[in-house]
């Protein structure tokens, strides 16, 4: 039993690593897209700033870090800040450091998360239609649907259709209108290795609607347990532009700051750095 332990503890520990390091190539990769080196390249830090981010990180961190990330952030609110803490060390250290593998799988699951939310006051998940999982197509009631012969009504008139696991930056999220263009998708996705889940399209509140009506508009609120508390980092408002239903950053669309009034900061940002005021 001990050997077997050790050997659960060491395959854990090796997927902990790949996932960590899957991370990092990630960011790596997206901090060296030419337009991000163009908005880098527009910030100069003075000596004494990076003696400030090498001192704080020195003692926090153990070792001192690039600047690239400290002057992206620069590139968009204007302002230095040495407390910013850079994308790649939050996705590839902190985020599996305080979100444990046993955790994190599961929540990531669409078709699990809805169980953990039953019975929590104002939490609503949508409603799932139906979902198919290597081949196998079923209806909300865990029914096996037969997508050929059974009396299909597509759970309504235009669905959003998704893989259950791994739809950052909205990759891989469909919607699709019509009874007929439900069940031909489904059918598509059946003859796929892969879990999908197909769900109802939500209704956003009428105020986020007024800023941009195509895209269900969200807010991106991150936070974390500490020593029994619970904090948050800076929040921001996700929107969509250009008729897309997405309001991703990395699938164009636009994010704002809001502060802790509740109110949105003055300028929305493209993932780019493009900026607005007002929606285009």
């Amino acid at each position: 039993m001990g050997v077997l332990n050790s050997s659960r503890k060491a395959m854990k520990g090796f997927i902990e690593k790949s996932y960590s390091m899957g991370q990092l190539h990630g960011e790596m990769k997206k901090i060296n897209d030419p337009r991000r080196q163009n908005l880098i390249e527009t910030v100069h830090l003075t000596k004494a700033e990076e003696n400030k981010i090498d001192t704080l990180f020195v003692s926090t961190y153990g070792k001192k870090i690039k600047y690239d990330w400290h002057r992206l952030y620069q590139s968009f609110t204007g302002k230095f800040d040495e407390n910013y803490f850079p994308e790649y060390l939050f996705s590839s250290v902190l985020e599996p450091k305080m979100n444990p593998m046993d955790y994190r799988y599961v929540l990531d699951d669409k078709l699990l998360l809805p169980l953990f939310c039953v019975g929590v006051e104002h939490v609503r998940t949508p409603r799932t239609y139906y979902s198919v999982c290597d081949g196998i197509c079923f209806d909300e009631e865990k029914n096996i649907v037969d997508l050929k012969n059974d009396n299909f009504n597509g759970g309504g008139t235009e669905a959003i259709i998704k893989p259950v696991q791994d739809t950052s930056s909205g990759v891989g999220v469909e919607k699709i209108k019509g009874i007929e263009a439900i069940k031909n998708n489904l059918q598509e996705k059946a003859a796929k290795k892969g879990t999908y889940i197909v769900q109802e399209c939500i209704t956003q509140n009428e105020q986020l609607a007024m800023l941009y009506s195509e895209a269900v508009n969200t807010f991106r609120v991150i936070t974390y347990l500490w020593d029994g508390e619970v904090f948050h980092v800076p929040l921001a408002l996700r929107i969509g532009q250009g008729g897309s239903y997405l309001d991703n950053a990395h699938a164009g669309g636009m994010f704002i700051g809001v502060n802790d009034l509740g109110e949105l900061n003055d300028e929305a940002f493209t993932e780019f750095g493009k900026r607005y005021k007002e929606h285009p």
